[in-house]
């Protein structure tokens, strides 16, 4: 029973690592990793480029991201992408959020439309994760199906903040949209 308890934590960090480096290398996303600025991302509110990196890399860094609204419960879209799609399938989503420890209360979010269109117009199949994070960075996921094509994907990235006057602010980083394609295209 031990060597089969170990065989399956064996199994998982091994397919943790890979999901990893998968993400890494075959994310549809333009610098989800934020190695040295924003660029391929749209800037919506206030956000900068820093060295603070989630695994600690020298050669890259995070999205700071924040909200400085005067009013209570508000949510400020920061960065924002919109990506083509081409197949019918599921699509892994994911990123790694760090709030500071502070006594504003908040949290990051990150949001998707599957939209009918290629270029992010238009309604669409939206989803979104609250990405609590106190003083640890925290690893998230979701799976975004996407049913009709052409289409795209909007990723939204947004600070949420509850308390008024006051600044909410966190981090973003490996941030990731792969095609999973075990499941894509047709189950035929």
């Amino acid at each position: 029973m031990r060597i089969q308890a170990a065989r399956c934590a064996l199994a998982f960090l091994l397919l943790a690592a890979v999901v990893r480096c998968v993400a890494d290398e075959a994310s549809l996303l333009a610098n989800g990793a934020f190695a040295a600025d924003l660029s391929g991302w749209q800037k919506a509110g206030a956000a900068t480029w820093t060295s603070y990196d989630r695994y600690g890399a020298a050669n890259s860094g995070s999205a700071y991201v924040s909200n400085t609204s005067a009013g209570a419960n508000t949510r400020v879209p920061v960065l924002r992408q919109c990506i083509p799609v081409t197949q019918r399938g599921v699509f892994l989503f994911g990123a790694s959020s760090y709030v500071p420890a502070t006594a504003v209360q908040g949290n990051l979010v990150a949001s998707t439309i599957a939209h009918l269109s290629n270029d992010c117009s238009g309604g669409g199949n939206a989803s979104g994760i609250f990405l609590p994070s106190v003083d640890a960075w925290q690893d998230y996921s979701s799976s975004i199906n996407v049913m009709y094509v052409p289409g795209s994907i909007e990723l939204t990235l947004s600070v949420d903040k509850t308390d008024a006057g006051a600044t909410f602010a966190g981090y973003f980083d490996a941030v990731y949209l792969i095609d999973d394609t075990l499941f894509s295209g047709d189950f035929e």
